[in-house]
């Protein structure tokens, strides 16, 4: 927020809020897949430095984390959207996760003496598509005509429930759900509530698969 002046008149300068849209989420997901690639960087680095790393991969990994850095910067996700570059972008890292997993089996071939090094580069590639399939759900959960939630989703809740409906459906009961009586008092032994009209939205939700969406 910033202060600027007209006819004399001090006046306020909102800064923009993109609060709940593609770009917030993904910002967010970027940054902490930003966070752990730089600690294990830090690793990787002292272990360059003990003659852990082989020689022939340090080049490829320190490639790959210039990938890394690159399409995790905050500033290329701003104002709540998402180009269509950046999707291109980190649909395309894919391949470039691919191929340091390739890279990193190849060159280990002393397993006893570079098991720390492919523990941390194994470690940041499954960071990495992580935020490739929490980026896919954003894109996909953001649809034409969708609705901004009026509060937080409680993902505890819904991981609690989506198993009493796995073990509900496990008894030969397919397609079916537990009754409202038995899940809201499965649920209040971890502490949580949950209404009969927030029960059946969720309901619907798992009927047409989009009860992980982040955005109903």
């Amino acid at each position: 927020m910033s202060r600027i002046y007209r006819s004399g008149d001090a006046a306020i300068k909102k800064s923009a809020v993109d609060r709940y849209t593609k770009g917030y989420f993904v910002r967010r997901f970027a940054c902490n897949l930003r966070r752990e690639s730089i600690e294990c960087g830090w690793k990787l680095n002292a272990l360059i430095h003990a003659g852990e790393v082989p020689k022939n991969l340090i080049q490829p990994v320190a490639d790959f984390y210039v990938h890394i850095l690159n399409i995790t910067e905050p500033s290329r996700f701003v104002q709540g959207r998402v180009s269509t570059r950046i999707q291109a972008e980190v649909r395309a890292f894919t391949n470039a996760i691919g191929q340091m997993e390739l890279t990193i089996s190849a060159a280990s071939n002393r397993p006893d003496r570079y098991k720390k090094t492919k523990e941390q580069v194994m470690q940041v590639c499954d960071a990495c598509r992580h935020f490739i399939w929490q980026f896919e759900q954003i894109m996909d959960s953001f649809k034409p005509g969708f609705k901004l939630p009026v509060a937080p989703t409680n993902w505890a809740l819904k991981k609690d429930l989506d198993q009493l409906i796995r073990a509900h459906r496990a008894t030969g009961r397919a397609g079916s759900f537990p009754r409202f009586k038995h899940v809201a008092r499965a649920l209040a032994t971890n502490e949580h509530t949950l209404s009969e009209k927030m029960y059946g939205n969720y309901k619907r939700q798992y009927k047409a698969g989009t009860y992980d969406h982040f955005i109903q």
